[in-house]
């Protein structure tokens, strides 16, 4: 992975061959919304919508009971929660694992960056 030291990437594949091995995911996205900014036809057309949220806690649990190599964080558009740093914080662990990975489209989050 760009950016990774050669150890690093070492380390992630050596996760990944394990969790291969005993039947558990390499990778496992958490669509932590469905509420969007844009307007797509094939989204929820835009905006916050009704929904019922896990906790960063309880992604926490699920990337420990897991040993997850990557996780990525998507949505909707996952910047329009407020708690999406507590979400990113509680899913790395103290090794360094996973290897979290953001997926947004940044409509009116610019601020952020």
């Amino acid at each position: 992975m760009k950016g990774m030291s050669l150890i690093q990437s070492a380390r992630v594949a050596g996760r990944a061959l394990r969790n291969y091995i005993v039947g558990k995911p390499l990778v496992i996205s958490f669509e932590v919304t469905h509420s969007c900014t844009c307007n797509c036809l094939h989204g929820d057309r835009g905006g916050k919508t009704e929904e019922k949220l896990l906790k960063p806690t309880d992604y926490a649990a699920l990337v420990s009971s897991l040993c997850l190599s990557v996780v990525q964080i998507s949505g909707g558009e996952p910047l329009l929660r407020t708690d999406v740093v507590d979400i990113v914080k509680a899913t790395k662990q103290s090794n360094g694992f996973p290897h979290v990975i953001g997926v947004t489209g940044g409509m009116g989050c610019i601020h952020l960056f």
